[in-house]
């Protein structure tokens, strides 16, 4: 096994696969200097927006629920995204829904969908994931997720 936990290990149990999911959604507001004069969001803006989305589930609802862990450390993996249309801005927000995909031992992926507006009757724009891992600052050297997170994640984000 690596370090964030990819591999078998055959005295592990295996990972958490989700199969049904609940989805944390938010609106995001996308300022006017955020975008181009052709109102056409760019790569790097939508990697922003992806961090927008998901960073208030990790470090904010996560710490008010005594999860404090997210924020002393964690680093994304991974990043894919693909386009589905191009994000053209006509409105002030876009809706963002995060869900769980897999949970594994030192690892998260977390998949996402943009809609091209506010609302899920707006076409969707993009799909996403990510994979996260838990990190030691200090130690500088990832770590496994501790009870507390997997439950957070889990009860926030899986039906299972």
């Amino acid at each position: 096994m690596d370090a964030f936990g990819h591999g078998t290990d055959p005295t592990e149990s295996r990972p958490t696969v989700i199969n049904r999911k609940r989805t944390y959604a938010r609106r995001i507001a996308v300022a006017a200097g955020r975008i181009g004069t052709d109102r056409h969001g760019n790569h790097a803006r939508m990697v922003t927006l992806l961090e927008e989305a998901r960073v208030p589930l990790l470090f904010g609802d996560a710490g008010r629920a005594g999860v404090g862990e997210f924020a002393k450390g964690m680093v994304v993996v991974r990043l894919t995204v693909d386009y589905r249309a191009p994000v053209v801005v006509d409105s002030q927000e876009l809706r963002v829904e995060v869900s769980l995909r897999e949970l594994k031992f030192a690892s998260v992926t977390l998949d996402y969908t943009v809609y091209s507006g506010p609302s899920v009757e707006d076409p969707v724009a993009v799909v996403a994931d990510t994979v996260l891992a838990p990190y030691d600052l200090a130690t500088r050297r990832p770590r496994r997720f501790i009870g507390a997170e997997r439950a957070f994640l889990k009860d926030r984000l899986a039906d299972d």
